[in-house]
């Protein structure tokens, strides 16, 4: 493939359990109902990923039947054409566990062409596939435990062949045969996918902070790629952000850890949570360009302080720099020169004494609101830090039942503001108050919604169908158009962080809903695997929903430790743990005359295996390109 000069590969326009330190939440994007025909990805400068595109891709009609498939098989490497006579009449019994495609998935039309997996398979294996639209059946043959459909082969097919049942028949020399189903839909996904990679080996490792940024420069860091994309590209190591982080004696350094992060509207910048004692950072993941340096840089006007002593630092900390921060959201209406805000949720209970409030990471969490073109300052005992209800503040949540207040998302209409309530009934104790290190332990825990009232808040009200007194609810994410919400949850008394137990649901944003489990958290039945018990966690949506015909689709990202890859066994100050790998999957969710139709995953075979792959965020991003 030649290197990319646009945002994104155009053939069809379309119109993460987390380990190590420490919540993402959706920015803004565009929605709305697709036009009649699809348009392109937006220009930019060679070098920069970006946009995905605004409209569906209307299915191109064949004369008779489509002729996608050749009418020969499609021979492996490696693989002789006399493999065919070892396959006869195939049997409905016996058959390979097939477990990509998932049965009943829906591919967005531009996304990256549909891979046939059986685990484990080391011996030859007959592919088909069916179309009741096509002339001729696909058959390929492999040695191999995968397969991906070739690239033309998939173009054509996803322009000709959609909303229409799509049959992979998968056979074994002794006759056994496993078929599913896939339909691609009649429109594509849009943006790009920034997601933490953190090495499994180094996840659970202490004392990050204090280490030197050579010994954890693979520890943590962001990956990318944009739709399409066949494989992925560094986007942010810790060694390349420039605004320096908190530390427990009043000093600042450079940033030790990725976590938790977060999209500006912008697509130019994550906000993330670095290591212990939990500071916040930003940083650019915009390529540089010429002579523009961007990558990892601060936001403008946003640095923050260097600090070799608290109370003397060289230029004013801002907010985010407090340690027991955690994640940042954001949203488009409150995302310009003029008004730039990020609500943040954070531990900090007096700012002018970040460290002695018994014990800080135990402390209940609360929403503040940070302005980004504000540099107020005042001076307290000597000590300049930024001035309340200038450069920050905090919203009120009248009503709340419960003390703390975690993992924020903020609606594209910058309107109102879902969070996690959780109890805290002891403040400051271990185990005592359901926000911990910025992350959230126990419950109880629902989602609430606050108005954002220009930086004042207001009246908290739970939000309907995920406010249940039986399970915890918490990692909420509004979609692109803020109609529907989407969350984690496990039931009522355990653990949220890394629960295996978890899972994923969706809750349309109104009076009265009923939240609907996603069928995406059940893996293929013949993995041996099922859910609850693969830690389906951290939903994150598309910044785009398009609208075809009388349907409207979205698309989620989530991580999950299904696939199967072998945990890694850690020792870090002499305790041993061991640790799944999680990888990403994306999913469907079709909305339909009001009924909300949830669809298989699918999985992101374009990402690396190597890597415990969580906490993703999906933006118009301006990240590097992939070059394949």
């Amino acid at each position: 493939m030649t290197l990319r000069e646009t945002f994104l590969v155009t053939w069809l326009a379309a119109g993460f359990g987390a380990a190590g330190c420490a919540g993402v939440k959706p920015a803004a994007s565009t929605s709305g109902a697709a036009g009649a025909t699809g348009t392109g990805g937006h220009g930019g400068i060679i070098g920069i990923g970006g946009f995905g595109g605004t409209g569906p891709m209307m299915p191109e009609p064949c004369v008779g039947l489509c002729t996608d498939f050749p009418p020969e098989p499609i021979f492996d490497v490696g693989v002789t054409h006399d493999v065919a006579g070892m396959f006869g009449s195939p049997s409905s019994t016996g058959g390979p566990c097939v477990t990509e495609p998932e049965d009943g998935a829906l591919f967005p039309n531009n996304w990256l062409r549909p891979r046939v997996r059986i685990p484990g398979s080391t011996g030859a294996l007959k592919i088909t596939f069916h179309s009741a639209m096509e002339a001729n059946d696909l058959v390929a043959y492999t040695t191999n435990e995968s397969w991906a459909l070739p690239k033309d082969i998939w173009t054509k097919l996803a322009g000709h062949v959609v909303e229409q049942d799509i049959t992979v028949t998968v056979q074994t020399p002794t006759g056994g045969l496993t078929a599913v189903k896939f339909t691609v839909a009649p429109v594509g996904a849009g943006g790009s996918m920034v997601f933490w990679a953190a090495n499994p080996a180094a996840a659970g490792k202490t004392g990050v902070e204090n280490m030197a940024p050579g010994d954890i420069v693979d520890d943590s860091m962001l990956m990318g790629f944009t739709v399409g994309d066949e494989s992925t590209v560094p986007t942010l190591k810790i060694t390349d952000v420039k605004q320096q982080v908190a530390l427990q004696n009043g000093q600042t350094q450079g940033s030790h850890c990725i976590g938790c992060h977060t999209g500006t509207p912008d697509g130019n910048y994550v906000a993330f949570v670095d290591a212990w004692p939990w500071g916040a950072a930003f940083a650019g993941v915009k390529p540089d360009v010429g002579d523009a340096a961007f990558t990892g840089n601060s936001l403008p006007n946003f640095a923050g302080g260097t600090c070799t002593d608290w109370n003397s630092c060289k230029t004013p900390k801002t907010f985010v720099q407090y340690p027991w921060n955690g994640p940042m959201t954001f949203s488009a209406a409150h995302w310009s020169d003029a008004d730039k805000v990020a609500i943040i949720a954070t531990q900090v209970q007096d700012i002018t004494m970040p460290w002695g409030q018994g014990s800080p990471n135990w402390q209940p969490g609360r929403l503040a609101w940070v302005d980004l073109n504000s540099t107020a300052t005042t001076t307290t005992n000597g000590q300049t830090n930024p001035a309340l209800n200038a450069a920050f503040g905090y919203l009120d949540r009248t009503g709340d039942p419960h003390a703390a207040a975690a993992f924020p998302t903020w609606s594209h209409d910058g309107k109102s503001i879902v969070y996690v309530s959780v109890a805290c009934p002891n403040p400051g104790q271990q185990n005592g108050c359901g926000t911990q290190d910025g992350r959230l332990y126990k419950g109880a825990a629902d989602l609430y919604e606050v108005p954002y009232g220009n930086k004042a808040g207001g009246t908290a009200t739970p939000v309907a169908g995920a406010s249940t007194t039986d399970n915890e609810e918490y990692y909420p994410a509004f979609s692109p158009d803020d109609k529907l919400i989407a969350f984690t949850r496990v039931l009522a008394g355990q653990e949220m962080f890394a629960n295996p137990n978890a899972e994923m649901w969706v809750v349309p944003h109104q009076e009265g809903a009923q939240a609907k489990r996603l069928t995406a958290n059940d893996p293929p039945a013949c993995s041996g695997k099922s859910s609850p018990g693969v830690n389906n966690h951290w939903p994150k949506w598309s910044p785009d929903r398009l609208t075809y015909g009388n349907s409207t689709y979205y698309w989620l990202i989530f991580s999950s430790n299904r696939y199967g890859l072998p945990p890694v066994t850690t020792s870090s100050n002499g305790q041993t743990k061991t640790v799944q790998v999680s990888q990403l999957y994306i999913t469907a969710v079709v909305v339909k005359d009001n009924v909300i139709t949830p669809h298989a995953a699918i999985y992101l075979w374009n990402q690396p295996q190597n890597r415990l792959n969580t906490t993703p965020a999906w933006e118009n991003f301006h990240i590097p390109i992939v070059v394949e």
